[in-house]
């Protein structure tokens, strides 16, 4: 700064000897510059606005063919909307087969023997079958053929033919438990609904005879 006054000093008598004539070259100075910071300046914006509108093409480009393929996606789903749906062809079996085979076969299946129907006792229902009815119990069927009145009663104990080997009775699942007075199995049994009894059934915990069954009076 003070390198720059010491030359305004020096030059100072003869700005003030022509002042118009130094106003005059420092306006073209001025002048000078401004024309060449313009033409710099001017020729980067012209570059900018030139990348703009390139990037702008582009997006419109892009924007179009997207909407394109949204207008031509939708209007295949349009068409295949609107196609009918094919009817599908009914089947006739006397059509494919005649009428004669049709009479025949429909002869057959009539003549077929009808599969019997199996009726799975519940335990509920084996409950009711023990309990309302009376029965007599082969304790030694392949023995001396001994055998006993029985009935049970609804509070699991044995009524009529009760002693220390038949004292107690229980179904855990569709299988007749009879114990002993001292807790032990005596022996288990399971009801055959064809045969209208309660067969033995092997029991690793039963103490009695096997073969022993249990049927109505």
């Amino acid at each position: 700064m003070g390198d720059f006054l010491d030359q305004l000093h020096q030059v100072w008598p003869l700005i003030t000897q022509a002042p118009w004539a130094f106003a005059a070259f420092a306006f073209s100075l001025l002048g000078l510059g401004f024309l060449a910071g313009r033409f710099a300046f001017g020729e980067r914006i012209e570059n900018l606005k030139s990348r703009i509108e390139t990037r702008d093409e582009r997006i419109g480009a892009y924007e179009a063919a997207e909407t394109a393929r949204r207008l031509e996606k939708e209007r295949s789903l349009s068409i295949e909307k609107d196609k009918p749906t094919p009817k599908r062809q009914s089947f006739d079996v006397t059509d494919a087969l005649g009428p004669r085979t049709v009479r025949l076969l429909a002869s057959q299946v009539a003549k077929a023997p009808t599969a019997p129907t199996t009726v799975v006792a519940t335990n509920g229902m084996l409950k009711d079958i023990l309990i309302g009815r009376q029965w007599i119990f082969h304790f030694s069927p392949s023995g001396n053929n001994g055998r006993k009145n029985m009935t049970f009663l609804p509070d699991g104990s044995i009524g009529e033919g009760r002693n220390e080997n038949e004292y107690r009775w229980v179904f855990e699942g569709d299988q007749l438990a009879i114990y002993r007075r001292n807790g032990d199995v005596q022996n288990s049994f399971r009801y055959n609904a064809s045969s209208d009894r309660f067969e033995y059934l092997p029991d690793g915990r039963a103490q009695g005879f096997k073969d022993q069954y249990i049927q109505p009076r």
